[in-house]
């Protein structure tokens, strides 16, 4: 049977220092060396490249940076928030970032910050207007 989705994420593949993955992999990649190697920078481009023609042959409409949808009514509605103007949305826990009208709200990043935050009656602050306000 033949897949036709109404919408498709391609996402490249991160490994990022100081995260789980990322120590399994440097683990791996130092010792045993079973997992393969990423591709280079110049390939991985080339390979979004060509994920992007795929899917846009194929009928699908390319939005932001990674995803792709067969009409409009298909566009993933979990980040449509984050590009309209002056977004709102909440977020809860250690790290966590929240918008009210398009300014940023971020929680703690490390536990006992967090922790200590919270023992304060989780009080939001807001970011520096010339900081990381959303566009």
């Amino acid at each position: 049977a033949e897949l036709d989705p109404p919408h498709i994420s391609s996402y490249d593949l991160q490994v990022e220092a100081g995260t789980a993955f990322g120590k399994w992999y440097a683990d791996d990649a130092a010792g045993h060396g079973s997992r393969p190697p990423l591709p280079a920078d110049e390939a991985a481009a080339d390979m979004y490249r060509d994920a992007s023609r795929f899917w846009r042959d194929r009928g699908y409409a390319h939005y932001e940076i990674s995803s792709f949808a067969r009409s409009p009514a298909d566009v993933a509605r979990h980040n449509s928030a984050y590009w309209r103007p002056a977004p709102s949305w909440r977020a809860l826990g250690l790290g966590a970032t929240c918008s009210e009208d398009g300014r940023r709200f971020a929680r703690p990043r490390e536990m006992k910050e967090y922790e200590a935050w919270v023992d304060a009656g989780a009080i939001v602050e807001r970011e520096p207007a010339g900081g990381d306000a959303l566009p």
